[in-house]
């Protein structure tokens, strides 16, 4: 094969392909890109760093290519929120309600809690508001949970303001014409959790997913004032009630002769701050629930800034603790003098993915002046901490690849989508993690919060490398001039070319722009024009 054939093979043959197996293979699910702004750019994206999962959702023809295919889908779920959603119109007061789609929908479009109570409501976002009725009433009185009596809340006297009074809300947003809520479900009646079982198995399309992902797991109302809805009984707390319910599900989703599906599902959840007190981690060490992947919702958002500030903090992430019995990292509960309280609650370090700083890709960037900077530093952060520690990066929530500054300019530029995928594709190699709080020069992976390095990948400030495992392409992103990327023994550079801002490969021949030094085993980016651009470089040992 001569290099005009290699460039080519490089250029157009899909990484699964090199890797002679199904991109879809389930080794390593918590390599996967989980978002809730699905697009075209999300699946070019996930396809080109390899990612097996990416959620449901949005408007991409996933038989247009067959790369798409190969990509498995997350099915969310929410185990905080009731199924309507209040709104109330600022012009007149005037509440409407919306109807969320997370329990499924039945073959004729309705919502099936609401159907079951004998109600006609249509799924729908804010284009479907639909003004309250006292049928819509009655169901946010049943399966709403009340933090005070509302046998006296009629449609003559309620208001968004009495709404927000009487059940626990969640989730406020504002704009010029409506506000609106969420209300945390009813979880200690044993008649909701039945119900919202029933609607969940009968009316979701199982076999076309491969994951569930439960959002809010932890955290909810103790106690309801309506735990008497439906006299089937209740559970001595709303969180037992919602274990019950959750478990159930993912009991369900875990058997393929129920699902219709090849293999079990795989069982997501998001923590706010694993470091803190959560229900979830009883759950974990005792056996009642174990989730396969947890986000790090908060990320490195420092203590005490407001949602609305630039505030962040580096090195808040670290497992703080070891899994019961072993030196393997984990998220273990302490008090205030560091001292461990229930030893039994815990999660593993390698079910843990880490993230950026909680809402920066959601409000921060929307302000004038975003910190590129500041936030390559908590990506870097992130990269290093879950490297030493075997946990994962994950893409969750607000983290759209498509999201842009102020500026115009991507906040996710080929440098972070890098760092992004280190850690995890170190996972899926096996690359050993050093015992926690046990860490040396001579680890397999090491991490000094300025450099993480392992056999297989480098991070700093200067230049950004690793291997694909799936298909061994290097990937690369150069940030200093004069940096230089270590090729591995008996390796040299076949072909290279630059990538788009989603990191899939372009025609533009990168080769010229590097300088290999076979004596050093060395690569150099000789033109400073295209630092902070990524690269992928056929060597020697990409597998064709």
């Amino acid at each position: 094969m001569n290099r005009t054939t290699v460039i080519l093979v490089a250029l157009l043959t899909p990484a699964s392909a090199w890797a002679g197996q199904d991109q879809r293979a389930f080794d390593f699910p918590n390599h996967h890109l989980h978002n809730f702004g699905v697009s075209e750019r999300t699946y070019e994206h996930a396809v080109a760093m390899g990612y097996r999962l990416l959620p449901a959702g949005g408007n991409v023809d996933r038989d247009s290519k067959p790369e798409y295919r190969r990509l498995g889908l997350i099915r969310n779920h929410n185990s905080h929120i009731c199924p309507l959603r209040v709104h109330v119109r600022q012009a007149d007061g005037r509440l409407f309600v919306t109807y969320h789609n997370f329990v499924g929908t039945t073959a004729e479009g309705l919502n099936p809690v609401a159907l079951l109570n004998g109600i006609r409501r249509a799924n729908g976002g804010e284009r479907q508001r639909q003004e309250m009725n006292d049928d819509d009433l009655r169901l946010l009185k049943s399966y709403g949970a009340a933090r005070l009596d509302i046998t006296d809340l009629t449609m003559a006297n309620a208001t968004y303001a009495e709404i927000q009074k009487r059940f626990h809300t969640s989730w406020p947003l504002e704009d010029a014409q409506f506000q609106s809520c969420n209300v945390l479900c009813n979880w200690q009646s044993r008649k909701v959790v039945a119900d919202m079982l029933k609607a969940t198995l009968e009316n979701i399309p199982w076999r076309n997913y491969e994951a569930l992902f439960f959002d809010s797991l932890s955290g909810g109302p103790a106690k309801t004032a309506n735990a008497q809805y439906g006299s089937q009984g209740t559970y001595p707390t709303a969180s037992e009630g919602k274990l019950s319910f959750v478990k159930a599900v993912i009991e369900f989703v875990r058997d393929p002769a129920k699902t219709g599906c090849q293999r079990p599902y795989l069982a997501f959840t998001n923590i706010y701050d694993p470091l803190g007190k959560t229900l979830a981690k009883t759950w974990y060490g005792t056996g009642q629930l174990c989730c396969d992947h947890y986000y790090f919702e908060k990320g490195s958002k420092g203590a005490g800034s407001d949602l609305m500030e630039h505030g962040y903090q580096l090195g808040t992430q670290y497992a703080n603790g070891v899994v019961p019995g072993t030196r393997q990292p984990a998220y273990v509960s302490r008090d205030e003098t560091g001292k461990l309280v229930q030893p039994e609650a815990y999660l593993p370090a390698d079910r843990v993915a880490l993230d950026d700083a909680y809402t920066w890709s959601m409000r921060v960037s929307r302000k004038p002046g975003f910190d590129h900077a500041a936030f390559f530093d908590q990506h870097l952060d992130a990269c290093g901490t879950a490297g030493i520690q075997g946990s994962w990066f994950g893409w969750y929530g607000e983290d759209a690849v498509t999201i842009q500054d102020t500026e115009g300019r991507l906040i996710y530029s080929n440098a972070c989508q890098l760092l992004r995928a280190i850690p995890n594709w170190d996972n899926m190699r096996r690359i050993p993690v050093p015992p926690y709080g046990e860490y040396s020069p001579t680890d397999a992976r090491t991490w000094d919060r300025k450099v993480y390095r392992s056999p297989q990948s480098y991070a700093s400030h200067e230049v950004i490398y690793s291997w694909n495992p799936d298909s061994e392409e290097l990937y690369v992103v150069f940030r200093r001039a004069g940096a230089v990327v270590q090729l591995r023994a008996g390796e040299r550079p076949v072909a290279a070319c630059f990538v788009d801002p989603w990191f899939s490969r372009t025609s533009a021949d990168a080769l010229p722009s590097l300088q290999y030094d076979s004596a050093q085993g060395t690569l150099r980016l000789a033109d400073p024009a295209q630092l902070d651009r990524g690269l992928r470089v056929v060597t020697t040992a990409t597998r064709q």
